[in-house]
C-alpha cells in the first residue's frame, strides 16, 4: 500500500492517500468565521487613489480661493478707515506754502532795490506768482522732497519746515496765464474780488512769462516791479482764505450751493 496521511474529521479521522490530498486553505482550527476574500483588483485601488489626490487638489484651490476672498474683504473693510492718500502724502501745509511765497517776495524785492532785474530773479518771482495763482484759482500745488542743498530746482519754490531738523520742499504751481483766464471765466459768481484776484495775478503772470521767454533782450523793470506788487497785495487775501476757518466756511457755503469746483486742500 502506497503512503496514507490522516485527515481529522469534527467526530472522526480518515486515512485517504497522500496523492489524492490537494489544500484548498489553512485556518487555525479554532476559527469559527470564514469570509470570502474581496473580489477588488489593483486597478480599481489605482482609481480610488486617483480620486482622493484630486479631491485633495480640489480641496486646495477652493481652500487658497477663501484666503484670496478673505484677504480682499479684508483690505477693504481697511481702507475705509484709512486717511486718504492725499492727507498722508502732505509734506507742508497751505499756511506753510503762502508764508513762503511771501518771503520768497520780499527776498526778491529786497535784491530788486539793491539792483536791476536779472533772469534769475525773474524766474524766482515766476515760480512764486504760479504757486500765489494756484491758490488764487483753487487749484491744487504740488510739492515733493527738495534734492540737497545746492540742487537747482527750475520752476520751483525751495522751502523749509520741520523742527528742530528741517527739511526742503519743492512747491509748485501749475497755473499759467491762459489757466488763469479759464478760472476768471467762472470767476463772476464767486465775488468780485476774486475776480479782480484773479486778474490782477494773469497780469503779472504775463509780464514775468514774457520776460523770461520773450524775444526782448532788455527787460520792462516798470513791468516786472508792477507784476510783483500785484503778487503782494493779492498774497494777503490768499493766506486769509488758507486758514482754518475760511476753508470751513468756503466749504459749507460751496455745499449749499451745489458747486462742485475742485477748491484747494
Amino acid at each position: 500500500m502506497g503512503e496514507k496521511t490522516s485527515i481529522e474529521g469534527r467526530d472522526q479521522t480518515y486515512l485517504l492517500p497522500a496523492q489524492s490530498i490537494r489544500v484548498l486553505s489553512l485556518v487555525p482550527s479554532d476559527a469559527n468565521d470564514i469570509r470570502d476574500a474581496s473580489a477588488e483588483t489593483f486597478a480599481d485601488i489605482d482609481q480610488r487613489a486617483f480620486r482622493s489626490n484630486l479631491f485633495t487638489v480640489v480641496g486646495g484651490v477652493l481652500f487658497t480661493l477663501a484666503g484670496l476672498l478673505a484677504l480682499l474683504a479684508i483690505v477693504r473693510v481697511v481702507s475705509k478707515f484709512r486717511k486718504p492718500v492725499e492727507i498722508q502724502e502732505q509734506l507742508i501745509g497751505d499756511a506753510a506754502i503762502l508764508r513762503g511765497v511771501g518771503r520768497e517776495f520780499s527776498a526778491i524785492r529786497r535784491q530788486r532795490e539793491d539792483g536791476a532785474w536779472t533772469e534769475d530773479l525773474v524766474s524766482r518771482a515766476l515760480a512764486a506768482l504760479r504757486v500765489a495763482a494756484t491758490y488764487a484759482a483753487g487749484g491744487r500745488v504740488g510739492h515733493m522732497p527738495a534734492g540737497a542743498e545746492g540742487t537747482v530746482e527750475e520752476g520751483r519754490l525751495i522751502l523749509r519746515t520741520g523742527w528742530p531738523k528741517s527739511k526742503r520742499i519743492a512747491v509748485s504751481g501749475s497755473m499759467t496765464q491762459s489757466a488763469v483766464a479759464r478760472a476768471l471765466a467762472g470767476a463772476s459768481t464767486n465775488g468780485a474780488g476774486r475776480a479782480q484776484r484773479l486778474e490782477s495775478l494773469a497780469g503779472a503772470l504775463s509780464a514775468m512769462t514774457a520776460a523770461l521767454y520773450g524775444r526782448e533782450e532788455k527787460l520792462d523793470e516798470a513791468a516786472l516791479d508792477e507784476a510783483l506788487a500785484s503778487g503782494v497785495a493779492s498774497l494777503g487775501r490768499l493766506k486769509l482764505e488758507q486758514t482754518w476757518v475760511m476753508k470751513r466756511l468756503a466749504a459749507r457755503r460751496a455745499a449749499s450751493a451745489g458747486d462742485t469746483r475742485p477748491w484747494s486742500r
